[in-house]
């Protein structure tokens, strides 16, 4: 069995880049047991374009399987109004399920095919029932769905995530709205007296109605071991796989795991981008890669200036080789360019290159504020972990130097200091 695991696993190695280009072959890599998944992002040999694409599939790891704080979402009084003409389309007998899912992103076409469930606890379905309205004029009532998870630092303002509705018939969409998760009430909140009320299309982009509901959100119950297998599902995989092997496709990640899947990423060689994509990331930031991802961004400056003790996230390992026939990869820090600089001349860096050396009259004064302008120096970057998240790492100036502090210093003496060498720091974005 090991011989035969051994071989496959070398086989998704040497194929994995071509793997992440197909969703549902993507979706099932991250379900790969953390056993076998972590060995392979770790490898050298992993084929990858670049290291942005093990971020990826780290973070849809972690968005699947990460224990998070969820809450449970209850639709109440859901119903379909104004779809005269799709109902005149579908017939008096016509029968529909729907579906509520979660999704981490707003998908292109609202409803051009069934939406997949991306993690099988967030989604809410219902069992078929008559697509018609109970009375003329008072819509068709939504039949009662499951109470729905979700995970809390997904959905709100300023977050990608986003509540999907579904109405199906024989596996072809019928319609589906996006619900607002910009207002989400608080759990135990009382629902207000008026309904919500959000479009609803149909495959091709079409108005087709108006869907009208309260909800309610109430703290999500655990769940329980085992709940997402099928009946016998979690027996059969014992008996076929010796014991001594942790095979567990798509279970929980446990202590430790996330620990080693975020250490499977070379932060160090991430794209500019990616890294600050990463720094706002809520499924990274629940993880605590926070250290990593400033680590990597101060070391884009080692190369100008030794910044002293690089702590426990400093990149050990070397960039995998076929990520340097991207010639947009970052290099490493000590990696000299294959063709000569010019003399005088500083070698290409990862990112932008330090501001040119301004005439002394137009310098920032010794000791002042050295912020960008139009951009507090004080502008929260994410959670501070050192303190459960009760914090937020701020940009902050001591002196001459910089550092991410936390917002409660007086409490929490969380602090990441930058090289010397940064004369002025802002938030990009």
């Amino acid at each position: 069995f090991r011989d035969a695991l051994q071989r496959c696993s070398e086989s998704v190695r040497l194929g994995f880049g071509h793997a992440l280009q197909s969703p549902v072959e993507s979706q099932l890599l991250c379900k790969l047991p953390v056993s076998i998944l972590a060995p392979m992002l770790e490898a050298d040999d992993l084929e990858v374009p670049t290291e942005g694409a093990v971020l990826q599939t780290v973070r849809r790891a972690l968005w699947r399987r990460m224990a998070r704080e969820d809450r449970s979402l209850s639709l109440l009084g859901a119903k379909l109004c104004d779809a005269g003409q799709l109902l005149q389309q579908r017939g008096e007998a016509a029968t529909a399920a729907w579906q509520l899912l979660v999704l981490e992103e707003p998908p292109e076409l609202l409803a051009a095919e069934p939406g997949p469930a991306e993690v099988a606890k967030y989604t809410a379905r219902s069992a078929v029932a008559p697509f018609a309205e109970s009375s003329p004029g008072e819509g068709v009532p939504i039949p009662e769905l499951s109470p729905l998870r979700f995970p809390v630092r997904s959905l709100g303002p300023k977050r990608n995530g986003c509540l999907l509705l579904q109405a199906m018939d024989a596996g072809e969409v019928l319609l589906a709205a996006l619900l607002p998760v910009d207002m989400l009430p608080e759990p135990g909140q009382e629902p207000g007296e008026e309904d919500i009320s959000v479009d609803a299309y149909s495959p091709d982009g079409q108005p087709v109605g108006k869907v009208r509901f309260k909800w309610s959100v109430e703290p999500a119950p655990p769940v329980p071991e085992g709940a997402e297998k099928a009946e016998g599902e979690a027996e059969a995989e014992a008996e076929a796989v010796p014991a001594s092997v942790d095979f567990r496709p798509d279970a929980p990640l446990v202590a430790g795991d996330v620990d080693r899947l975020l250490a499977a990423v070379r932060f160090a060689y991430l794209e500019h981008k990616d890294l600050l994509a990463a720094s706002k990331d809520p499924v990274l930031l629940e993880a605590g890669a926070q250290q990593q991802v400033l680590a990597a961004l101060s070391s884009r400056l080692a190369r100008y200036e030794t910044a002293g003790e690089e702590g426990e996230y400093a990149a050990t390992a070397p960039p995998r080789p076929a990520t340097r026939r991207d010639p947009r990869a970052p290099r490493a820090v000590d990696e000299q360019p294959t063709s000569p600089e010019p003399a005088g001349q500083l070698p290409e860096a990862d990112g932008p290159r330090p501001p040119p050396q301004q005439p002394l009259a137009e310098r920032a004064p010794r000791g002042g504020s050295g912020a960008l302008p139009g951009i507090s120096a004080g502008h929260p970057l994410f959670a501070c972990m050192a303190c459960g998240g009760k914090g937020r790492l701020q940009l902050r100036q001591h002196g001459v130097r910089w550092c991410a502090q936390c917002s409660r210093h007086s409490s929490c003496q969380n602090a990441i200091w930058l090289p010397s060498c940064v004369m002025a720091a802002a938030v990009d974005g």
